[in-house]
């Protein structure tokens, strides 16, 4: 029994299948390790109602772990669930279910060949209405065509409660080869694979036009567009107000809505220079708070002076022609021979 325990560990690919210790489940705050269930030997996951947080367990399966043109089986055991949202993607969601599983109390196996770990208990849950309920164990499949190792494109899989009011207890989750594709299935992958690379090069080139404009930008502040460097002399709070950020798709997870998707990354790295930019304008500046981000903090103000909004950027606003705001500049080492530019619009 241990021997074929550990068979069925190593053919899993996934890392953590039944929630033990060192899994990779990427989980929603809520969502809670659980033992002694009546039905499972050993911990289960409980994801609970989504009232305050998203609820789900999602794992993405590398592409180095996979085989071309094989079809993988995905398996897992519900104790009892209410609106649980399973989804596989690999090209686009080739598995998308919503299971219903009514409480039941556990039997002794026999050799019956029908599952019968399970008997019907009294349950008031909507699953329960009347309505064929799921079974407590899923199995699902899902085919792999050619490896794309440079987009790690891999097998994602996700649990998720999908309404205020479901819950789910899960374990026993599986993803294993299954069997080569013939040559049929071959071909009907690869169709997937077309459709699919066609909308993926598509989108690269949407969202490189987007960043270019912007990249221009940032590495024209920069000396020698290094954006950890220097920048160049005449780089005023002007040209970093010129710099709009662009606005990428997937800011957030397809499937993890409360997680980071694929481009925040690369609108933080602008973000990120744009903020050593303006660090270093504000280090070179003699005038402390020069761009009013802190309100009038470091301004002597005289009369009605007050600061607005335009374009995303405070602005002082002189309401009389007595009001003037003013600073006194102190210059530690004063050079002669130095000159002081002042710049304002």
């Amino acid at each position: 029994m241990n021997q074929a325990k550990q068979l069925s560990k190593a053919r899993n690919v996934l890392i953590g299948g039944n929630f033990e210790k060192g899994h990779e489940w990427a989980l929603g705050r809520d969502a809670t390790m659980v033992a002694n269930h009546e039905l499972f030997k050993g911990d289960h996951l409980l994801l609970p109602s989504p009232t305050l947080y998203p609820s789900y367990a999602y794992q993405k399966i590398d592409e180095s772990k996979l085989k071309s043109n094989t079809r993988y089986t995905i398996s897992g055991f519900v104790a009892q669930s209410e609106q649980l949202e399973v989804v596989v993607s690999r090209y686009g969601k080739e598995v998308h279910d919503m299971l219903d599983v009514p409480y039941e109390e556990a039997l002794p196996i026999s050799s019956d060949e029908s599952p019968n770990c399970c008997k019907p208990a009294a349950c008031q849950c909507s699953s329960c209405d009347g309505s064929q309920p799921d079974s407590h164990f899923f199995s699902y499949s899902i085919d792999v065509g050619s490896l794309q190792s440079d987009v790690n494109l891999g097998i994602e899989f996700g649990l998720r409660i999908a309404k205020p009011n479901g819950f789910a207890k899960i374990s026993n989750l599986e993803i294993k080869e299954d069997r080569p594709l013939t040559e049929k299935e071959i071909k009907k992958v690869q169709r997937k694979e077309q459709k699919w690379k066609k909308a993926f090069d598509q989108e690269q080139a949407e969202v490189a036009a987007t960043l270019q404009p912007t990249l221009d930008q940032i590495n024209a502040l920069y000396q020698n567009e290094d954006w950890n460097g220097s920048l160049h002399p005449h780089v005023t709070y002007q040209h970093l107000s010129a710099v709009v950020l662009p606005t990428l798709p997937k800011q957030r997870h397809w499937f993890m809505e409360d997680r980071e998707g694929e481009h925040y990354g690369v609108t933080q790295q602008f973000q990120q220079a744009l903020n050593r930019a303006f660090q270093q304008v504000e280090e070179q500046n003699l005038i402390h708070n020069g761009s009013f981000a802190n309100e009038l903090t470091d301004w002597t103000v005289t009369g009605d002076a007050q600061l607005t909004i335009f374009d995303e950027d405070p602005v002082l606003e002189l309401a009389h022609w007595d009001a003037s705001v003013s600073q006194t500049i102190e210059i530690i080492v004063f050079e002669e021979e130095t000159e002081y530019n002042c710049v304002y619009v």
